[in-house]
């Protein structure tokens, strides 16, 4: 799409995705949505429920990613033998 084409370049410059990485880099991109909705999405917030929760989250994360794995290795044979 025409928007992406204008942004692109400067995610791609930027590093955009390397940022999400940690705390600190996913604040910034909160506080940024936060600055194009003139404050109202309150995103800034965001990054204080990241940090409090931050072990209960990545449990969750873990047990979901292993449930997704398993899941595509379960499609995976299931295409090889289709």
């Amino acid at each position: 799409p025409e928007k992406v084409q204008k942004f692109l370049p400067y995610m791609v410059d930027q590093n955009w995705i390397s940022s999400y990485a940690t705390v600190d880099g996913i604040s910034r991109i909160f506080h940024q949505m936060n600055h194009r909705t003139k404050n109202r999405s309150k995103m800034n917030f965001a990054p204080i429920e990241l940090v409090k929760y931050y072990n209960e989250m990545e449990r969750h994360f873990r047990e979901f990613f292993e449930d997704l794995e398993f899941h595509v290795k379960k499609q995976l044979v299931y295409i090889d033998n289709g």
